[in-house]
């Protein structure tokens, strides 16, 4: 099963997590995990991958501030 959910707030924290067995050693230089870090970092936001009885990756940022365009 595999379920997303986002916690609005102050600081929203998106989170996609699965049942399976886990990743185990989290694999470096994949494509889907450098797109998650460059989100982080455009976001200015936290990223973090829990692999343990299946695998949950996390993702803590705040709304970003823009100035107005006229």
């Amino acid at each position: 099963m595999i379920r997303v959910s986002i916690d609005p707030g102050d600081v929203m924290h998106l989170t996609v997590e699965d049942d399976g067995r886990g990743m185990g050693e989290v694999p470096e230089g994949t494509v889907g995990l450098s797109l998650m870090r460059a989100l982080a970092d455009q976001l200015d936001g936290e990223f973090e991958i829990i692999s343990d009885n299946g695998t949950v990756v996390s993702l803590r940022f705040r709304e970003l501030e823009y100035a107005r365009r006229i």
